[in-house]
């Protein structure tokens, strides 16, 4: 890379490695060697994040073009480009059974997008600042978004309605998590704190 690598992540058998980058573009490595394996194009905007399907066949981007990208998880090869954010793309995850795409960005917005088609199927829209960080919950019946604006939601993603908001940041949710058994939720925000909630 010829500038920051802003993210990093395993494929699940471990054997590779994705890196994303503000040079525009993100890098297959493979992670018992170091050697680059393949260079997936450039983007018109740095590299936020980047993410393995479960099943290893896929890679996702986000830019801040807008835009976010899905790639073949051996070869680098382009699969799809994923549009209609109106700002840069924060965050990434695949759903359980990699059908699913979820994106959320500084537009304050997070989509879900068909991973072989690459057709976005709904916005899940709630929020009143930036998407900072997404999860499917392992079971799949629910994704979590964090924002900057202090909150976590809980949405459906079949319907795309919102059913449950967390409150009690002070400061910007910058991360969220699910524990296994899709049974509770964690966020960590700038206020310096971090909270756990069963799921209700």
């Amino acid at each position: 890379h010829a500038d920051t690598v802003r993210c990093i992540a395993y494929s699940p058998d471990g054997q590779r490695i994705v890196t994303g980058s503000y040079d525009e573009t993100a890098r297959l490595w493979d992670a018992a060697t170091g050697k680059e394996l393949a260079r997936l194009g450039r983007q018109t905007g740095r590299v936020e994040c980047v993410a393995f399907s479960h099943d290893g066949k896929r890679i996702a981007t986000g830019a801040r073009d807008g835009t976010a990208r899905v790639w073949d998880g051996h070869t680098g090869a382009e699969v799809a480009v994923l549009k209609g954010h109106a700002q840069d793309v924060f965050c990434t995850a695949f759903s359980p059974d990699d059908k699913l795409i979820i994106t959320g960005s500084q537009d304050g917005t997070a989509r879900l997008w068909d991973v072989s088609t690459g057709a976005g199927i709904g916005e899940l829209r709630g929020h009143t600042q930036y998407v900072s960080c997404v999860a499917f919950a392992p079971n799949g019946r629910y994704v979590v978004t964090g924002s900057g604006d202090s909150t976590a939601c809980l949405w459906d993603p079949t319907t795309r309605t919102q059913t449950v908001r967390l409150r009690g940041h002070t400061g910007g949710v910058e991360c969220v998590a699910v524990s296994s058994d899709s049974t509770r939720i964690s966020s960590s925000s700038t206020s310096a704190t971090a909270s756990a909630a069963p799921r209700s």
